[in-house]
């Protein structure tokens, strides 16, 4: 992998790597050739996004774009909730006397 767009692979596959091995062993630990599976399951993947047609990884890509998009409005609206709860908890405070 050495094109530009395989680092979002690459970072997705590290980010749930974890998971992925933790979910693996529940199923898998006790085998004998638990390690070498795990080995051959993260090399399918590999594979299997490498040999991934060009119009699924363009749509891949179009849907990454739009968790973003989606995941930063959500950000935004976080903070304009807490910032408008931060607000009315002053007013409170300053109503009951206390330090603000």
């Amino acid at each position: 992998m050495k094109r530009k767009k395989d680092k979002a692979f690459v970072s997705r596959l590290f980010q749930h790597l974890p998971l992925i091995h933790r979910l693996f062993g529940e199923i898998y630990a006790l085998h004998p050739e638990a390690e070498n599976q795990f080995l051959k399951l993260i090399q399918s993947l590999i594979q299997g996004y490498q040999n991934r047609e060009n119009a699924l990884r363009k749509r891949d890509e179009e849907k990454a774009k739009k968790r973003l998009l989606v995941s930063q409005q959500s950000t935004h609206r976080n903070e304009f909730v807490c910032r408008s709860i931060c607000g009315r908890l002053e007013i409170h405070a300053r109503k009951a006397g206390l330090p603000g």
